[in-house]
């Protein structure tokens, strides 16, 4: 048993075999470990993506052909980076930003981004550790700049 992954084809230099990947069946959890079995050889001219067969290590529950499946490959790992979660970047026309604490105000700053991983982004320049990094009550709200805030 083996899932087909759909990855962009930029991704190719940095595929191998025996990667770690991770494979999530819809309606069950955990994650079950798997290894990148194969990397296709060819491109699709159309969606510009290869093919990836991500093989599960154990798996102890049933599957079907053709069922759907959601694959993550490590690619790489950093340890000891500075990294924000995920939830807590937004993007405007400018690109990646999020909201921080400047002095008591609500500000943007605009992160240069490195890996992301499922929950993390790792961030290269534009923030140190020990800023404050703020997120709206609603996803997908506005803060008004400028504006003081208070934990």
């Amino acid at each position: 048993v083996y899932v087909n992954a759909s990855l962009d084809e930029t991704l190719l230099p940095r595929l191998k075999e025996e990667q770690k990947g991770m494979i999530l069946f819809p309606g069950s959890e955990p994650m079950v470990e798997g290894r990148v079995s194969k990397v296709s050889w060819e491109a699709d001219r159309q969606t510009h993506e290869i093919l990836a067969e991500v093989t599960p290590i154990k798996l102890e529950r049933r599957v079907a052909i053709g069922q759907r499946a959601d694959v993550r490959i490590e690619i790489a790992r950093r340890e000891g980076v500075l990294s924000v979660p995920s939830a807590m970047m937004q993007r405007d026309e400018q690109g990646p930003f999020v909201y921080v604490d400047r002095g008591g105000k609500i500000a943007v700053a605009r992160p240069k981004l490195g890996l992301s991983g499922r929950d993390q982004v790792e961030i290269l320049e534009g923030l140190s550790e020990g800023d404050t990094v703020l997120r709206a009550k609603a996803l997908g709200a506005l803060l008004p700049l400028g504006r003081r805030w208070s934990p």
